[in-house]
Parts: structure tokens; sequence; C-alpha cells
């Protein structure tokens, strides 16, 4: 059972918006490697989302029903499994956010979106997908700033409060303590025993003689 790690104690450079910032520690890694690379550019990863308990999710779910930027909780996030981060590009040196898109839910954060204000808008979105590309993230078309782990599917869901895993350091003991009962991705249903398939009878194509020409009653 992969446990969920504070990003800040595998990488103290990588900035977090919030108070914390969860995830899988194999993610975590992969997270290092990527703010490893950008720091000899001078920039680094400010983190502004990671794992999000499921029931967070479902409140986020009821304020925002739209499955283009939210997961419905029916089936859960990749960031209730804490494979899933929201990044934004800064500089090392003074943590000031370089220039991005909008972070609200419209077309303008959709990563093709033609609009974009500035060529440097463009060059940093591009930068930051390159560089997650590498290390092992996928990107999300409709959020410029949210990157799915490659293997996000191998963790299960998770409901851990945020604050549960502040208080306590053995963050596995808590993942098998609060386990969730959901179909993992690609699960498949047991069939039973295969129906007998009904031979299909050829049928016979008849061929009709063109009709005769109907002769003309005189009156």
């Amino acid at each position: 059972m992969e446990p969920l790690v504070e990003v800040r104690k595998i990488n103290s450079h990588i900035r977090v918006m919030a108070s914390h910032g969860y995830l899988r520690k194999t993610v975590a890694l992969h997270l290092d490697m990527a703010q490893r690379e950008l720091e000899q550019l001078g920039l680094g990863l400010k983190i502004m989302g990671a794992y999000r308990p499921l029931s967070a999710q479902k409140k986020l779910w009821q304020e925002s029903p739209d499955n283009r930027y939210v997961a419905n909780p029916k089936n859960g996030s990749r960031h209730n499994r804490g494979a899933a981060v929201d990044l934004r590009l800064v500089r090392l040196n003074d943590g000031k956010e370089l220039t991005m898109p909008v972070t609200s839910f419209s077309r303008a954060c959709h990563r093709n979106y033609e609009g974009m204000q500035s060529e440097d808008m463009k060059k940093n979105c591009k930068l930051l997908e390159l560089m997650m590309e590498k290390h092992g993230f996928i990107p999300l078309p409709t959020e410029w700033w949210h990157f799915d782990y490659k293997d996000w599917a191998d963790y299960d869901l998770l409901d851990i409060a945020i604050n549960d895993l502040e208080k306590n350091d053995d963050a596995e003991t808590l993942i098998e303590q609060n386990p969730i009962v959901m179909k993992k991705p690609g699960h498949k249903k047991k069939r039973g025993a295969p129906k007998k398939r009904r031979k299909k009878v050829r049928k016979k194509k008849l061929t009709i003689a063109p009709p005769y020409n109907k002769v003309q009653e005189e009156n």
C-alpha cells in the first residue's frame, strides 16, 4: 500500500498554494524530477491542488457539475487517488508566478485555446506541459494546469481528511483503515456461460425476370 507524502518533504523547493500538498510517494518523486530539471532554468513548480478526499470531490461536483473540469464523484477523481496535480510555473529565486492563462472553468483554460493573450502564456504553458510529460505525467486537454500521473489507475480512491494526514505521520496505516469500496478503472463484470450463437440461415437471392410489356387494350 503506497502512502501519501507531503511533497515539500521530498523537495522543499516546490511551492504550495495551500497549507498542504499530498501525493502518492511515486508521484511525488516524479514531480521532484521535473522540479530539478526546471531549476536548471531558474524556474520551479507551484502546486495549486494535489490529493483531494472523495468527500471534498462531492462538494466540488455540487458546485460545478461539469465533467469537462470536475470529475463525477460517482467514479472518483484522480486527485482522490493522490495521482493528479495542478501546477503553475514560478521563478525559483523569489517565487513570482510566470504569466499563465486564466484558471476559471471556461474555453480560455483549454490547452489548445487559440485566443491566449500573449506569446509568453503559450511558451510557459508549453514548457510546463513538455516538462511534465517528460517525467511521466499526462496533461488534461481542458485544463492547462492539470496533470495525471501515467499509472494513476494503480491507486485506490481515498477519503482521508487532510487534517488527519497532518496529525498522523503514518499515512499508510490511515489508508488501510479507510478503504473505499469502488470498482477500479477497467473492471469488467464477470460473464456467465457464453450464449449459443444462432446459425444464420442464408436466404437465397431470388432472381426476378423483368416484366413483359403490357399489351395495350383496344377500346
